[in-house]
C-alpha cells in the first residue's frame, strides 16, 4: 500500500507541475505585441488592432498619458503624424514631438521636449518602457 500511495503522490506532483507549466505558458503569450504593458490615454484603454492599438474616441492635446510600469523608470514617447492605421508617411518619418517621463508613470501629452504640443490630427505614439514598445494610434480633436 505504501508503494501505491508514494506512486500516487509522485503522479499528483507531476500532474500539478505540468498543469502549472501549461498555465504559465498560456499567460506569457496573451499580451498583444502593440501593448506589451498597460497604457491609458485620456482615461481610455487602447484596443489592439494588428500592429498597433487604437483609441476609440478623439482626445484633447492636454490629455494624460498613464503607462503602467514602475515610476522609477524613464519612459520615452515619440509622436509621429500618421494615418488611422498608424502608418507614418515618409515625409513625416521623423518624430513630430518627443517626450521623456522621469520619476512618474503619468504625464500630459503637451509636456513634450519642444513645449509645442500636438496639433489637431492623427498620431502614432511609440511608448518605450521596460525594453519594450507600445504603439498607440489616436486623434487629437
Amino acid at each position: 500500500m505504501f508503494k501505491k500511495k508514494g506512486e500516487m503522490m509522485v503522479r499528483s506532483f507531476i500532474l500539478s507541475f505540468l498543469l502549472f507549466g501549461f498555465s504559465a505558458t498560456l499567460g506569457a503569450g496573451e499580451r498583444p505585441l502593440s501593448l506589451p504593458f498597460d497604457v491609458k490615454l485620456a482615461g481610455q484603454v487602447p484596443i489592439p488592432a494588428g500592429d498597433v492599438a487604437k483609441l476609440t474616441n478623439p482626445i484633447t492635446n492636454d490629455a494624460e498619458l498613464e503607462v503602467m510600469v514602475s515610476s522609477t523608470e524613464t519612459i520615452f514617447v515619440n509622436f509621429f503624424i500618421a494615418d488611422a492605421n498608424g502608418h507614418v508617411d515618409n515625409k513625416n518619418s521623423q518624430a513630430t514631438e518627443i517626450m521623456l517621463i522621469n520619476g512618474s508613470n503619468k504625464a500630459k501629452i503637451n509636456q513634450t521636449m519642444s513645449k509645442n504640443g500636438l496639433k489637431v490630427g492623427t498620431y502614432l505614439a511609440n511608448i518605450m518602457a521596460q525594453n519594450q514598445t507600445a504603439r498607440i494610434v489616436f486623434t487629437i480633436k
